[in-house]
């Protein structure tokens, strides 16, 4: 019998994200590998009629495949990519109230260099965290 897992109402523990992502790196994460093509694609097109719709994040798996997408577009130096990608991160977190795990950030820093959006924003998120904690303890 298949299982209906709600929208969890907390952020999901980073154990779990752990568990869950720790063997994907941008390179084998093949959503990200797939959305960077087809945005390629669209910049090259061979119809008038190519177009490149990102759909915005919901889930924390979801995020993850956005995070390598934006760190495979760094690389490869996709700027217009970077933006949308990060402001859709960023759209992701207001709207689900989390804040960024350690295993995010452990992600994010290992795959990147310095200076990177992403970062600063993952950062920011999780002091914003640590200091919302503290004001209520």
């Amino acid at each position: 019998m298949a299982s209906i897992i709600a929208r969890p109402s907390t952020p999901p523990s980073a154990d779990l994200e752990e568990h869950i992502f720790r063997p994907l790196i941008p390179e084998t994460d093949k959503f990200a590998n797939d959305f960077l093509e087809v945005y390629v694609e669209a910049q090259y097109p061979t119809d008038s009629t190519a177009i490149f719709t990102l759909p915005q994040p919901t889930t924390f798996h979801e995020l993850t495949h956005h995070i390598s997408l934006y760190i495979l577009a760094t690389r490869h130096g996709y700027l217009d990519l970077c933006t949308v990608v990060l402001d859709q991160i960023r759209q992701y977190y207001t709207d689900t109230g989390f804040t960024a795990s350690p295993f995010r950030l452990d992600y994010v820093y290992t795959h990147t260099n310095e200076p990177c959006d992403l970062r600063d924003f993952l950062v920011e998120s999780a002091a914003s965290r640590i200091l919302s904690q503290a004001r209520t303890q």
